[in-house]
Parts: structure tokens; sequence; C-alpha cells
């Protein structure tokens, strides 16, 4: 529905983060959870660095536990 952009966009992250792309919501509403929850510290640079490492980590496992010819971490988890 967001036409040949929107299926670029989907295409590319697919092939970049495999089944990666459908915890990338769960992951934006776990971050906005801490970042609300900690006004007083500044904790963002933390809390990006553990997401990316969390990300990395699991694009990571699921690349080992696919099949052979398949990449379920995107070319990001071949990659870790």
């Amino acid at each position: 529905m967001a036409g040949v952009a929107g299926d670029v966009f989907s295409d590319a992250s697919r092939m970049l983060l495999g089944w990666g792309v459908f915890m990338i919501p769960a992951i934006l509403l776990a971050a906005a959870y801490v970042l609300f929850n900690s006004w007083k510290r500044n904790s963002y640079v933390h809390l990006l660095v553990g997401i990316a490492l969390f990300f990395s980590g699991v694009l990571g496992i699921l690349n080992i536990f696919s099949e052979e010819g398949e990449m379920f971490g995107g070319y990001w988890g071949y990659f870790v």
C-alpha cells in the first residue's frame, strides 16, 4: 500500500535483517519504555549500544539455525 518506495524499502530491509524485521516494533517499544522511565539518567548511548548488540546477537543466532541456502538473519546476521 506504500507504492514502489514501500516495496523497495520492504525488500531491502528483509534482505538486510531477515526475520529480524519483525523484531523492530518490539525493540522500539522497549526502548521507548526505558527512555520514558529514565528521565534523570542519560542512558541513551548505553541503550543504543545495548539494542545494537542484542539485535546483532539475535540475527546471528537466527542465521546459525537457518537451513542451507536460507538466511533467516539476513546479511547482517550472516556477517555476525
